[in-house]
Parts: C-alpha cells; sequence; structure tokens
C-alpha cells in the first residue's frame, strides 16, 4: 500500500510524526511525500491528509492536482466536536475515511468516521518505579481563561493544595517536555481535568480528548480523570478502578465533585498496595494497545477494508 502524504509532519506535532513514521513499519506500505517524481506520486493508492484545519486550505490548494484522482483520508485534529468544511475544500469530493480526535457518542456521524485518539510515543515510556515516587498529585496546565475547564482546573487545583501540601499543581503554563516527564514519574497521581461541551458543543470549547491521557500512564503515574469515557469513545480504552480512576465534575457541583476528588485522592494515598497495582495496570494497558504503532496499524487496516469498497 502506497500512502501520499500531504502535509508536511513537522507541522503536526511530535505524536502525530511518531504515527505516521510507525505506517512504514507495516508490511507493505510505503509513504510518497509530494516532492517526489510525478510518476511515484500517481502510483499511490490514496492520499492522507494530516495537519489542524487552520492549515488545510492552503496545503489542499497546493496539492490540489495531485490528489484529483485519488481517495482522500484525512485525520480530523479538532479539540472540539464539529463539523468539517474539508468537504467543500475538496470542490465536492468526499474522504472516503474521515478520523477524528473527537469522537463523542451524542454525534450523529456518518459511518465513513472514526476515533483515532492521542498515543503515547514509544520511545518515552518510563516503567513505574515506587520508591522514586516523592509527590503525591501533579498536574500542569493552562487556567488561565473563564473556559469551564480551566476554572474546574484552578479550583480543584487549589483545594488538593490545601488537602496534599506535598503536590505538584502548575496553573499557568505546561511544564517542558523533560520535566514533565520527570514530574509525572517521581508522582503518584497525575490529574486529568479536560471537559468539553458534550450537551453544547456550538459554544466552542476544548473538546475531551487529552495527551494526558497517554502521558500519565506513559511516565509510571495512575490517572485521576474526569469521566471522559461517559463522553467520548476511545477504542480500548482504560477501565474505571481496574487501571484508572475516574470521577464526576460540573460548574454546578463543583463544591461537592471537588469534596469527591479529595476523598478519592485520600483512599487512593491511603491503600499504596492497590495503588501500585493500578498503576502498573495502566502502563501495561498502555504498552499493549496505546503506542503510535497501535494506531498507525489500526488506520491501516480500516483503510485497507474501506479501499476494498470504493
Amino acid at each position: 500500500m502506497k500512502i501520499l502524504v500531504c502535509h508536511n509532519p513537522l507541522e503536526i506535532g511530535p505524536v502525530a510524526v511518531d504515527l505516521l513514521y510507525s505506517l512504514p513499519k507495516i508490511s507493505g506500505v510505503k509513504l510518497i511525500w509530494p516532492e517526489m517524481d510525478t510518476k511515484i506520486i500517481k502510483s499511490a493508492d490514496f492520499a492522507l491528509l494530516l495537519s489542524p484545519p487552520s492549515h488545510h486550505y492552503e496545503m489542499l490548494e497546493q496539492h490540489q492536482k495531485m490528489i484529483e484522482f485519488l481517495p482522500v483520508v484525512i485525520i480530523n485534529g479538532r479539540d472540539m466536536p464539529a463539523p468539517t468544511n474539508w468537504e467543500r475544500l475538496m470542490k465536492g469530493r468526499t474522504a472516503i475515511i474521515e478520523f477524528r480526535r473527537e469522537w463523542l457518542f451524542n454525534d450523529n456521524l456518518a459511518d465513513n468516521i472514526y476515533p483515532l485518539n492521542f498515543c503515547s510515543r514509544e520511545g518515552h515510556l518510563m516503567k513505574p518505579e515506587f520508591k522514586k515516587k516523592e509527590i503525591d498529585i501533579f498536574f500542569a496546565g493552562t487556567t488561565n481563561s473563564a473556559r469551564p475547564t480551566h476554572i474546574m482546573r484552578k479550583f480543584v487545583g487549589k483545594r488538593i493544595l490545601d488537602y496534599f501540601p506535598k503536590s505538584i499543581i502548575l496553573f499557568e503554563r505546561y511544564s517542558s517536555d523533560s520535566e514533565h516527564k520527570s514530574l509525572l514519574h517521581s508522582s503518584w497521581i497525575g490529574l486529568q481535568i479536560i471537559v468539553g461541551n458534550y450537551y453544547e458543543p456550538h459554544i466552542g470549547t476544548s473538546g475531551y480528548s487529552s495527551q494526558r491521557t497517554y502521558d500519565i500512564p506513559s511516565y509510571g503515574s495512575f490517572a485521576l480523570r474526569n469521566e471522559i469515557s461517559k463522553f467520548q469513545y476511545i477504542p480500548n480504552d482504560f477501565t474505571d478502578g481496574i487501571n484508572v480512576k475516574e470521577f464526576p465534575i460540573t460548574l454546578a457541583t463543583l463544591e461537592d465533585d471537588t469534596k469527591n476528588i479529595i476523598e478519592v485522592i485520600e483512599d487512593l494515598l491511603s491503600n499504596k498496595d492497590k495503588l501500585k497495582e493500578m498503576t502498573e495496570a495502566g502502563f501495561q494497558h498502555l504498552k499493549k494497545y496505546h503506542l503510535a504503532k497501535h494506531r498507525a496499524n489500526y488506520l491501516i487496516n480500516i483503510v485497507e477494508e474501506r479501499l476494498k469498497l470504493c
């Protein structure tokens, strides 16, 4: 299978780059680039468009002739549930497949749309080392707007610091990649709060998917997250109470929900043997289902089946 890649991978983030370069490791798969000879480009089985949507218009115009007679597969990296405008940009053509980072249960999706969430970078895995854990809870993320997610993060984060002073909560910035890895590896629990507008997607805040879903177990910490599994479909997702712990949270019930989160944390930290067991289970589950190579195989299997129908 030959794939014409219609974007510069350096513009799509390191995780997407890992996914992209996992594709040719699959037997029979070869990547073709727009700079190659015209005869080679015409031999492609399909064109793969992957980029934030804001970059697609210029790219589609640039490569319109190149993809004119090829089936098109799109990787949609939007971080909120919303329809795409790629069909219009493709001048009436429809992609045979669209892979979405956000695949929500209340979306009325066509049968050619599939979930393709974030993943872990295989070379960045750090096995849990419990003797090195000195931090109770770690979180790093922005809280500088009126978005529901940011309000909840700030409220919960401040309360966590009151109850668990051995925690690190970075409110106004993301840690660097190396610092992020080190702090998570030294933490018993990694916190994730990412709340989209499931019932009102038109509001246009961030969605439910987050790289934290995979970074936390990747770096040997235990994931404590809000109930994203109730809203977003992730194939082979983590399981509440087995290899992840979920909690409910809304703006309307924020005070009570935060009290519950504190109780959940107290329970987790009071039973370190159980916490170690679930942390290790999360790490192993990630290694089995959520590396870039797994996403690459998943993508190719779906495309192969879909091309048979074209």
